[in-house]
Order: C-alpha cells, then structure tokens, then sequence
C-alpha cells in the first residue's frame, strides 16, 4: 500500500492525525515490550485526542538511537542498561530524552539441564541468550559479567527473515568475541511493490556510535527504496546522506533487488566496499559484480549494477569480511576455503547459512575477531 497523493483540502485533517498519534518504539516481534507497548496502545487509546501506534524495532540499543534520531518515534521502551551504555558515548543524551515511566525490572530465568547445579557448573558450556536485539541478550550477558561467570560460550538465535514466496532465504550472525559485542554488521529483507530487497552491511567500528550508524543505514535503504529499487541508485542516496550525517563513520554494504517473471528469478545486485555476494551454480562458485566505492567516504562514489537470472538450484551467498578474514594465528580463513564450503552439494539455504558460519567460528577458536553475517539464498525446485 502507498499513500496517494494528497489534495490541499486533507491537509488540516492529516496534520489533526499526526498531532494526536504517538509513535512507540517497541521492540521484536517475539518480544515482551512489544506486546507492553500493544497493552499500552489498547488502554490509552482516546479517539481524536490520543493513539499509540506500536513499532517493531530492533531491540533496547536500537530504540535509543531511533528516539535520538529518527522522524515519527516519539517514545520508546529501554533498557536501563542499554542507555547507560548510550550516556558513556553521548554524554549529553540524558539532555535529548526524557524519563516518563520507570517499569518493574523485568526478570531473568536460567533454564538449564538436570545435572547442573549452580551457575559454577555452566562454566565452558553454551549458554544461549535468546535472539539478538531482545532484552535477554541485551542485559543476559551483562549480568553474567556482574557475576563473574566469563567463562561461558554465549550463543544467540538469529532473527528469523521473512518467508519469500518461491524462494529460499537464511541468515546467520555471530557477534565478535563471546558474541555479546555490539557490532556493525547487519542484514535487512523486505519488500516493495513486486520486488524483493536483500541488505548486508557492515559500518566501521563497535559499541553504540556503530549501532546508531547501523540504525541510520537500515532506515535510509529502506526509504530510499521507496523510489528506486535500483541498488546502484540506493547506495548513490546512501552515500549523501552518511555524507552529511554528523558522523565520521562509513559502511561497506551489498544490495539486491529481486523480481519473478514467468516462473524465473531475476537478481540484480550492487556493491559498496563490500566483499563480493557468491553465486554457486553447478558446484561452481564464483563472484558476481565488481566491489565499488566504500559507502560515506567519497563524494564521487561509483556503483555498478550487475544482473543474473536465477536457475532451479542455485544458491546466493552474501556474508561479511568477518569470514573471509577470520585468522587462526597468522592464517586467514580466506575465500578459497569458504568456496570450497559453499560448493558442498544437497544444502538448503539454512544448513549453508549455519555451516558458513560456524566454520568461520571453529576456525578462530570461538573468538572471532570481528562479526560474522551471512545471507544465503536458493532457488528450489519448482512444484
């Protein structure tokens, strides 16, 4: 659905709308906040005089930055935590929002097998901190740290993509270290009109000014899109606005557009910076496109658009330089090794996805250095 234009005689009306209408950053689907700000929006609703509108986000550190800087958030539900994250890099934030309501902290179940007995006995064992953006596996770690239990292997479950008619699609994500670093990398999936958009990127540095950056990235791709579903196009728009973003910081990024005509997918796809996505067709893996400029660098960037159409079994492999670059003392893991991986027959999107990147994982003995993201794509057969 798009808004039609508008006739100067609805203006008064929607300014009326807008005056009352409270946008509340949430948090995940799957979240508590979420069905919070969903009760919240029930209770107060008041007709013309007052609407909560609930938004789905990302989780507690990314509500931050939107309130900070995104048009239409006007509330958001936080953890404490994460803004006494915010307040060591923004020190004046405390100026910029406002407490309105602190609720009762939440609390957090451990839920472990018989024979553990006490936090003691977790050590080296993995502990999964929910799915990465939720409060669990904001605050979870954090407090391990408090009770110096250090010794675990912190585990996320990745956000789920979207279901995509006709075609297969998994991610996978690991943070750097033990995994409960805030990173840069990030993938994104949605749709506009018939088209089909795929993002994976990766702002320079970690910590909270790489997630507002991050939150800026995600935001601008998807209203870019909104005119142009040409990634060349919607990094070229990227790139201005990181330009005249108060920022320092730039992004690698790739970006694809998919359309189905006729029972056949067609790809077309633009890099920034990024190492290239893989196309594995016949147990032949090879780059497609060319690398272009990094995104928020330069004033003349150059992005270059390549297409391909997609056969029955074909596999799409996007991933991160936290692959690629994976070092095991002086070795890197290197593309050889992650083609020689991907070329692995009888793989649907999710088993590649996962396999991809725990391989990276083992090979830097747990503790990679930096994050790793991975989006796989495949054409199934047809019914």
């Amino acid at each position: 659905m798009v808004r039609p234009q508008t006739k100067v005689s609805e203006t008064g009306a929607i300014n009326k709308i807008n005056a009352w209408t409270v946008g509340l950053a949430a948090g995940q689907r799957e979240g508590a906040p979420l069905e919070f700000a969903t009760d919240i929006a029930r209770v107060t609703d008041d007709g013309d005089n007052l609407h909560i509108l609930p938004i789905v986000t990302r989780g507690p550190t990314e509500n931050v930055a939107d309130l900070l800087y995104l048009r239409g958030v006007d509330v958001a539900i936080i953890n404490s935590d994460s803004l006494e994250q915010f307040r060591a890099k923004v020190p004046d934030v405390q100026q910029k929002i406002s407490y309105i309501l602190s609720l009762f902290p939440s609390e957090l179940h451990i839920m472990v097998r018989p024979e553990i007995k006490s936090l003691g006995d977790l050590k080296g064992k993995k502990v999964n901190f929910n799915t990465q953006g939720t409060a669990a596996a904001y605050s979870g770690p954090l407090i391990f740290d408090n009770l110096k239990q250090n010794e675990v292997q912190r585990t996320f479950i990745p956000p789920v993509p979207p279901t995509i008619p006709h075609l297969e699609i998994a991610a996978g994500y690991r943070p750097a270290g033990r995994g409960d670093e805030v990173g840069g990398d990030f993938y994104d999936a949605f749709q506009v009109g018939n088209t089909w958009l795929i993002v994976l990127g990766d702002v320079s540095g970690k910590g909270v000014d790489a997630a507002v950056v991050t939150t800026l990235v995600r935001h601008t791709v998807r209203a870019l899109a909104v005119h142009s579903t040409l990634p060349s196009e919607i990094l070229t728009g990227l790139n201005r606005v990181l330009l005249d973003h108060e920022t320092d910081r730039f992004c690698t990024l790739v970006i694809m557009s998919l359309g189905r005509t006729g029972g056949h997918w067609s790809l077309t796809t633009s890099t920034g910076g990024h190492p290239l996505p893989v196309l594995v067709r016949d147990g032949r893996s090879g780059g497609i496109g060319g690398p272009g400029s990094l995104v928020g660098a330069f004033d003349d960037p150059e992005f270059v658009d390549a297409t391909v159409e997609l056969a029955v079994h074909d596999r799409v492999v996007l991933f991160t330089d936290g692959v690629t670059e994976g070092r095991d003392g002086d070795q890197y893991y290197g593309e050889d090794r992650l083609h020689r991986l991907l070329r692995t027959p009888s793989q649907d999107a999710a088993e590649l996805a996962h396999a991809v990147v725990d391989d990276a994982v083992d090979f830097q003995g747990d503790l990679p250095r930096d994050d790793i993201a991975v989006v796989v794509l495949r054409v199934p057969p047809t019914d």
